[in-house]
């Protein structure tokens, strides 16, 4: 027997028709064809062979999501944003998915 009782999950009260969608609610930034926010064209250097996050990437996401001084969970294989966050005066802390679906944060790796 399951420990949770069952969902129910009810039919919308107000079902969404694609035809009655506004499109310009869609795209953050109008345009033909519209422009997606999440789009980043950051070209990998022959430093990044062989890394999960080239370096400009790491440094975009670093830069566009912490501010100096906040803690960064780099959950990455080799721990690709450990230099930039170094450089960002962030708290880099690496971090390791196990396979009991736990999330383990190791102790902020040391300033260079």
């Amino acid at each position: 027997m399951s420990e949770h009782p069952p969902q129910h999950h009810p039919d919308p009260a107000q079902p969404v028709d694609p035809h009655e969608v506004d499109p310009t609610l869609i795209d953050l930034v109008a345009g033909d064809p519209p422009v997606p926010v999440t789009v980043w064209r950051t070209a990998r250097g022959p430093a990044d062979t062989g890394r999960t996050v080239g370096a400009r990437l790491a440094y975009r996401l670093v830069a566009a999501y912490t501010r100096p001084g906040d803690a960064v969970v780099d959950v990455t294989v080799d721990h690709a944003l450990t230099a930039v966050c170094a450089a960002g005066a962030r708290r880099h802390h690496p971090g390791w998915f196990t396979e009991a679906s736990s999330l383990i944060i190791g102790p902020a790796t040391p300033p260079p």
